[in-house]
């Protein structure tokens, strides 16, 4: 199977998901442009954020069409990655998205919509061994906010409505993570895709249930 991914963000999912992608599904070939699409390939593209993934879609679509009218291999599905922070659940976001596939022509191909709630930081907020032992200075207000290592880092809330839980998220991970001298940014991204890290994620969502919209991309996954 080939795909086609759109994703929301402009940096950070355009890092993350090629490392994921490598780490479950090895064989898997990152393609540059369509041009280079061949067996077992992807292409990505980014959405620029929300609202503007949604007028990506129909050239996404588009892309697939034409593709697949002059090339023998074929693309074999739109795969539309995003946060549903913005419209603030799971059901409301995959409404939405399937509202705008259906709309811009998407009836004539397969897709799958991968939501990451609340946000895609909050799977990474999942690893409990990236979580300290005892909580810094820096990191002794998220940690008394909310304790991820014990409940679901997708439940959690900003702790006032002056910021998004997307923008205290990415904080939240950033504190947590410079505690053992490392850390995270939408450019900077190595430190939370290792293998061990990710494995580390796969525990949490194994044991407790908890991140559970990190297995919407992990079930994608088992089916190609």
């Amino acid at each position: 199977m080939n795909f086609y991914m759109l994703v929301e963000g402009k940096s950070a999912e355009m890092k993350i998901y090629p490392k994921l992608i490598s780490i479950y599904r090895p064989q898997y070939r990152r393609a540059k442009s369509l041009e280079d699409i061949g067996e077992n390939s992807y292409y990505m593209f980014s959405g620029m954020g929300i609202p503007s993934l949604y007028d990506k879609i129909g050239p996404s679509i588009q892309d697939i069409q034409e593709f697949n009218e002059t090339h023998p291999q074929n693309i074999d599905r739109l795969v539309v990655c995003l946060d549903t922070d913005y419209y603030g659940n799971e059901e409301s976001t995959h409404f939405r998205i399937t509202q705008e596939l259906m709309k811009r022509g998407g009836l004539g191909i397969d897709f799958t919509v991968i939501l990451q709630t609340m946000c895609i930081e909050s799977w990474f907020l999942g690893n409990r061994e990236a979580y300290p032992k005892i909580a810094g200075q820096d990191f002794l207000p998220y940690s008394k906010h909310y304790d991820v290592s014990q409940n679901d880092p997708e439940k959690m809330e900003p702790p006032d409505d002056k910021i998004t839980i997307g923008s205290y998220a990415k904080q939240y991970l950033k504190k947590m993570l410079n505690e053992s001298g490392r850390t995270y940014s939408v450019r900077q991204v190595k430190d939370v895709t290792t293998e061990d890290y990710i494995r580390g994620m796969d525990a949490r969502l194994r044991e407790t249930g908890h991140i559970h919209s990190f297995g919407y991309f992990k079930d994608f996954l088992e089916e190609l």
